[in-house]
């Protein structure tokens, strides 16, 4: 991957990462990042929020181009007339595709092992007034009751930077680092996943003109894009996440077939406590992560939280308080 789009980082110059104590201790003392695996995520449904619009969009620039190329066809247009007609054929060809992609990325139906996609995300608050990104959003600091949780607030910039070195280290499919979309109205798919939509008319090109059909260019994006379409229920939230696709051995090893590099494929670990399956971002890089603030949160005994922050993590990077208060 390249480095961050410098409007998306001007846009959401920081991010806010919420999380418990040991979340804490474990993000600034080995400074990784976990990633969690996608079919553990807290709502696995949303990974659905993109398959139906996405058939919708397709099928009408299927139509489209359906009909200008049986216009100089003549077996393409006997081809849709046996199939049930322009309509009919769009549909079919864009509900096989987006079944297809949905089956070898998320439910490994692939002739060959695809990888495994994993999220880590944040808040950027880059709609909100100064309020939330000085002390944070209360609907997150909710979710720890009268314990109290920490945002830990990161550069941006710097985490694209980490990314970059990333993917060159280790083995992915793809790796990204971009913003939540929301299913509102009004809000186009075209606007949003300009590149999956270009490697899906690809495809239709490809196979209407009966040349080798290459899918593998569209996975990427694809799961980037199912990664990051979210109910508009969520809005507030206004997340960031990576995705990170983490390579198989076999598509390693058919890359490095065809004259790719070998690299090593991150480990999958497992938390012992929620079971959940999660990789290690950033963890063999060398470097502290670019923290710039520690936001302690509302709590029965916040001063006693700041203090434990303060113990583990020295004279930097800085701690403040929250000036939300505390509903328990």
């Amino acid at each position: 991957m390249s480095g961050l789009d410098p409007k998306f980082v001007s846009t959401h110059p920081e991010l806010h990462h919420y999380t418990t104590f040991d979340g804490l201790v474990g993000i600034t003392q080995n400074n990784n990042l976990w990633a969690t695996h996608f079919s553990q995520l807290n709502d696995t449904s949303e990974l659905k929020v993109l398959k139906q619009p996405l058939i919708d969009v397709l099928k009408q620039r299927f139509f489209i181009t359906l009909r200008a190329k049986q216009s100089k066809s003549v077996r393409l247009r006997l081809a849709v007339r046996a199939s049930g007609g322009l309509d009919k054929t769009a549909a079919d060809v864009a509900g096989a595709l987006v079944n297809t992609l949905y089956g070898v990325t998320f439910e490994g139906e692939g002739e060959i092992d695809f990888g495994d996609p994993f999220t880590s995300s944040f808040c950027s608050h880059y709609a909100d007034q100064e309020y939330e990104r000085s002390n944070g959003l209360l609907s997150q600091w909710r979710g720890y009751g009268g314990q109290g949780g920490y945002c830990v607030v990161f550069d941006t910039a710097a985490i694209g930077d980490l990314l970059v070195r990333e993917a060159e280290e280790f083995y992915y499919a793809h790796v990204d680092l971009d913003a939540v979309h929301y299913a509102r109205d009004g809000v186009r798919l075209s606007e949003m996943f300009r590149t999956l939509l270009r490697h899906c008319e690809q495809i239709l090109e490809d196979l209407t003109e009966r040349v080798e059909i290459k899918a593998g260019p569209a996975f990427g994006p694809f799961v980037s894009g199912a990664a990051l379409l979210k109910h508009q229920g969520f809005l507030e939230e206004r997340e960031v996440r990576i995705v990170a696709l983490r390579g198989s051995q076999a598509l390693l090893d058919a890359e490095v077939r065809e004259g790719g590099k070998a690299k090593p494929i991150k480990t999958i670990h497992t938390n012992n406590a929620t079971k959940k399956r999660y990789i290690k971002l950033f963890e063999t890089l060398g470097t502290k992560l670019p923290v710039n603030r520690i936001i302690v949160g509302p709590s029965r005994d916040q001063s006693g939280n700041y203090k434990r922050a303060r113990e583990i993590l020295g004279n930097r990077p800085k701690i403040v308080l929250s000036q939300t208060p505390f509903i328990g």
